[in-house]
């Protein structure tokens, strides 16, 4: 990575419902003025990594990247947690364009490492613990031209981009540890008990 590198990261399976095929035509994009960035791709690609895959789509969705060279690291199916951690906790910032999703861990799991998310504007990411502005970004599903405007916001500002990724790793201590998990669950039991005396 040029030591100018900006490195932007993606968990999950490649495919259009993740907005894979958005975050590649936004990348590609932007290479051309800036290519020192790279993306790194975290999850399946293959049939062998993921059964439920569909290659002919993955190949689509990342037709984009084709000759970008050393610029688009694909990590794979990543299972050992830790060094899960690292890879994203080594990258600049988490791109999450999924145009639908369930309750989306892997912005979590970024935000927990201090790097700042951009994540697409849907019920269940936007619910949960990005604070807009203050954590990382949302953008519109399925808009390239939001995804880039965001990259390009977080990409040039090495201030915002660090000031972003210790407000999400407070966030994710103070709303998601543990720690905060029990304290709400003892909270909860001692306020039952009470009623029930």
């Amino acid at each position: 990575i040029p030591s100018e590198g900006i490195v932007f990261s993606f968990l999950g399976s490649i495919g259009k419902h993740k907005g894979f095929d958005v975050l590649a035509q936004a990348f590609a994009d932007l290479t051309e003025t800036h290519p020192e960035w790279r993306l790194w791709v975290i999850g399946p690609r293959t049939r062998a990594e993921n059964q439920n895959l569909n290659e002919q789509e993955v190949r689509e969705v990342c037709q984009p990247l084709d000759g970008l060279g050393s610029r688009v690291k694909y990590w794979g199916r990543v299972d050992d947690r830790q060094a899960l951690a690292r890879i994203i906790g080594a990258s600049d910032v988490f791109v999450f364009p999924s145009r639908r999703e369930g309750m989306g861990i892997a912005p979590i799991e970024a935000m927990a490492a201090g790097v700042p998310v951009i994540i697409a504007r849907l019920p269940g990411i936007t619910d949960l613990a990005n604070v807009e502005g203050e954590t990382g970004l949302y953008v519109e599903p399925g808009s390239v031209s939001d995804l880039k405007a965001a990259m390009v916001r977080l990409g040039q500002d090495s201030g915002l981009r660090q000031e972003m990724g210790r407000a999400a790793r407070q966030r994710v201590d103070e709303a998601f540890s543990w720690e905060s998990h029990i304290a709400r669950w003892e909270t909860l039991y001692s306020n039952d008990s009470r009623k029930i005396r």
